[in-house]
């Protein structure tokens, strides 16, 4: 064929050894020619420098609606009674073509009865003909990804982010022959995601193994199969994760929390709601944590970790809306710890001595309406990123900041803090800042109106993208607002940047130096500008006056010099228009 123009199709080419012998040289074609390959690995196409390489997407739900009613109805659409029950079929298939021939071939000419009583085995049992093409790609990975695939099942979106393999004992070459295989989708930020088909291939590999015997299963993700292992007391080495989801009530049914000790290999756990579910025993107490890497555990009911509970490898501690008040005294050593969310979880007073935590990169402590202060240790932390503090409604005060060489994401609204930090004690690292009090702060004058002096100092640090403070002040019973100011600090681009602020008022603050009652006013910009911080102006809103022709979208152009600020008006209800500044 070396002299002729040839138009050929290679389909389901699975090795390189096939590849070179069908098409291993294009100089075998004639000038002119084509060669399409169908593959289920991207890199067996890039190392045979395959031209231009095209990922076959999931269809859209109108298309897989099509291709399913093809093969269910012989034509391209549901007939009017069946038209809801094809829906289920390819909401459940998302798009996959194979799945959707597959249960399309299997339905035609089957009765209601017959369809609904496939959807409903569907839930419990998957089609075995689809799981068996689906297992040809998985039965050609090597073991390490083989666990990494089944890992990635069971966790649904924990392991969404690649910074999570390496702490889960995975590689991250792991990880891009499963992307290659299309095993696992990945975006161009990083974010990881499995078809929901490919999940219940991997469950359903894993229960094949053993069952009749869960307690011999690398993993557990069903209340009936856990209460089976813990009732029994058959918990092995073999399990390697437990993941439940939403839980019913156990009711009179209690799990033996003295089993989980078997479990010697245990890598992960995750509960949803801790609360449904009965235990004899404090589980953190039994709980083997030689292996553990993940813990997630929402609405963890005790108060106290047990002293027995020190997770040396633990590398994610999530139990967000807990009970906890404490979780240890002292200073424990956590090297490998890099999350820590203990949001909502409205008994904790304190939060421990972190100096032994240095790898730290996420803490989420929103919502801890008790939380009084931050341990000082939370500034040695030189590797967090980000520090949520978002309705931690007692919190008063921030520690010094300023050593957190990585922390770029810091947010702390609704918080009974009433001063800005001191640019000194915040990192330079700051790129996003958010802070909000339930009282109104007084800076550095008397004036009845809010100074932005501080912003003023972020702005000539030039320390952040986005700074916002705003502060509201209620009566004694906290139903009315008796005043409120708010500004922010922002970097549009490169050359542009710009402080704004709002408060309540019924004056220009006595520092102001050009006034005017009327429509203008002239002033040298020569004289008054700042090079570092340029100008600030206000401007009066009278209420009666702006509400008879502003709307909501209503806005005043100042004209400086030949360039025009945008400023945006805002509404508060029936209240005055705030000030600007």
């Amino acid at each position: 064929m070396r002299n002729k123009k040839v138009f050929i199709v290679l389909d389901d080419v699975d090795s390189e050894k096939q590849l070179m012998a069908l098409a291993g040289d294009r100089k075998w074609f004639g000038p002119g020619s084509r060669v399409i390959i169908t593959c289920r690995d991207s890199h067996l196409l890039s190392t045979h420098e395959v031209n231009d390489i095209h990922k076959v997407d999931q269809l859209e739900i109108e298309k897989a609606l099509q291709l399913f009613s093809l093969f269910a109805f012989k034509q391209t659409h549901p007939t009017e009674n069946y038209k809801d029950l094809s829906m289920d079929f390819v909401n459940y298939t998302q798009g996959l073509p194979l799945a959707l021939i597959v249960l399309g071939r299997f339905l035609h000419t089957r009765t209601i009865d017959a369809w609904k009583s496939e959807r409903d085995k569907l839930k419990a049992i998957p089609n075995p003909e689809i799981m068996n093409v689906l297992q040809i790609s998985f039965d050609g990975l090597q073991e390490l990804q083989k666990e990494l695939f089944l890992d990635m099942a069971f966790l649904d979106n924990i392991l969404h982010e690649e910074m999570l393999l390496e702490s889960f004992g995975h590689y991250r070459i792991d990880l891009d022959v499963l992307v290659e295989k299309s095993l696992v989708s990945k975006t161009k930020y990083g974010s990881l995601s499995m078809h929901d088909l490919l999940k219940e291939l991997g469950r359903e590999i894993v229960r094949r193994a053993y069952p009749e015997e869960p307690g011999r299963r690398s993993r557990l993700r069903r209340l009936e199969d856990l209460y089976h292992v813990l009732k029994n007391d058959t918990g092995t080495d073999a399990t390697k994760g437990i993941v439940l989801g939403f839980c019913r009530e156990t009711k009179d049914q209690r799990l033996n929390a003295k089993a989980l000790s078997k479990m010697r290999k245990l890598r992960y756990l995750k509960f949803h709601d801790f609360q449904t579910l009965k235990w004899r025993g404090n589980p953190l107490k039994y709980l083997p944590t030689n292996e553990l890497r993940f813990l997630e555990w929402r609405g963890y009911d005790s108060k106290f970790f047990p002293s027995s509970f020190h997770p040396k490898n633990l590398t994610v501690l999530r139990m967000p809306g807990s009970r906890i008040k404490q979780l240890w005294k002292g200073s424990m050593i956590l090297d490998n710890l890099k999350e820590f969310d203990l949001s909502y979880s409205q008994n904790l007073i304190e939060i421990p001595d972190l100096t032994g935590v240095p790898n730290l990169e996420k803490i989420n402590l929103s919502g801890c309406t008790s939380l009084c202060e931050l341990h000082p240790s939370i500034g040695s932390l030189k590797k967090l990123k980000a520090l949520g503090l978002d309705k931690c409604s007692s919190l008063e005060k921030l520690p010094d900041l300023s050593s957190l060489e990585c922390l770029t994401d810091l947010r702390a609204e609704e918080t009974a803090i009433t001063q800005i930090p001191s640019v000194n004690l915040m990192p330079k690292s700051i790129r996003r800042f958010r802070l909000q009090g339930c009282k109104l702060m007084r800076l550095k004058s008397t004036d009845p109106f809010y100074d932005i002096g501080s912003l003023v100092e972020y702005q000539k640090e030039g320390i952040y993208d986005y700074v916002e403070a705003t502060w509201i002040d209620f009566d004694s019973k906290g139903e009315n607002v008796l005043d409120m100011a708010g500004a922010c600090a922002s970097a549009l681009d490169d050359d542009l940047k710009m402080i704004s602020g709002w408060s309540w008022g019924f004056h220009i603050p006595e520092w102001v130096q050009y006034k005017s009652n009327g429509s203008s006013i002239k002033m040298d910009l020569d004289v008054i500008m700042n090079l570092e911080t340029g100008f600030t102006f206000f401007i009066i809103l009278a209420c009666d006056v702006f509400r008879a022709t502003a709307n909501e979208n209503s806005c005043i152009v100042i004209f400086l010099s030949g360039d025009t600020a945008l400023i945006n008006t805002y509404s508060f209800g029936n209240e005055p228009i705030p000030n600007f500044g």
